[in-house]
């Protein structure tokens, strides 16, 4: 190694050292709920980054995510990463329970999108959800964060969530018994390949870049919206999201 490229490679690590404490800032900051002097001290790098706010006061620029989502979502990078360099990989079995929970916060941020940008160009699909008795399915349900959003958006529907992920399940099992929507979602172990349900469902949500091929039919929308599977809805003509 040159000293140039040496010198290079030290800045490098500076700026990236930089910005994994500015997402750890940013984490604790929108949570709202660390040690005051902490939450003073993460403010004040923040804005040295240009982020400023009022103390007590929401930080600029969330939009329409609320608070807790920004901070999962700034969390979650950080926990992936932290297993990667602890040899422990990135896959999504090998993480920790606090980097689940923290990347199915940031998931539920989808069914906002859904109901605010999806539903409006898929037909009559929105006056199917608002029905007594519509039915969503979640695949890859994982922590159930998106299932309990999916039902707290949509009063009406009963929601469905599937994982082959027993321990992630686990965790979702516990966010459903403390969420408002409990009684409409409920989640089980079980791969979407192997799936069928004769009653149907009005909407599916499948993770098109985490299912095999066999799990999927018709077309894409760059890699997201497809057309549901039969075996998900034989009889319901369902939509399907990812």
């Amino acid at each position: 190694m040159t000293g140039i490229a040496e010198h290079d490679l030290q800045a490098a690590i500076a700026a990236w050292d930089q910005a994994a404490w500015s997402l750890a800032a940013l984490a604790l900051t929108a949570r709202g709920d660390g040690p005051p002097e902490l939450t003073a001290a993460a403010r004040d790098l923040l804005a040295a980054a240009g982020l400023t706010a009022a103390p007590g006061t929401p930080l600029p620029g969330l939009g329409g995510a609320a608070p807790g989502q920004i901070a999962s979502q700034a969390a979650a990078a950080l926990h992936q990463a932290s297993a990667l360099a602890g040899g422990r990989g990135y896959e999504w079995g090998s993480q920790s329970e606090e980097a689940l929970v923290a990347q199915g916060r940031v998931s539920a941020q989808r069914a906002v999108t859904v109901a605010r940008f999806l539903l409006p160009v898929m037909g009559d699909l929105a006056g199917r959800l608002a029905a007594p008795g519509a039915r969503l399915l979640d695949v890859g349900t994982g922590t159930g964060a998106l299932a309990v959003a999916f039902a707290q958006i949509f009063p009406q529907v009963q929601v469905l969530g599937i994982d082959i992920s027993g321990r992630a399940l686990g965790l979702a099992r516990q966010a459903i018994a403390v969420s408002g929507a409990g009684a409409r979602v409920t989640v089980r172990e079980q791969d979407v390949a192997d799936f069928a349900d004769d009653a149907g469902f009005d909407l599916a949500w499948l993770p098109a870049p985490f299912l095999a091929g066999p799990a999927l039919t018709g077309r894409s929308y760059d890699g997201a919206v497809c057309d549901c599977p039969r075996r998900v809805a034989p009889n319901a003509g369902a939509n399907s999201a990812a």
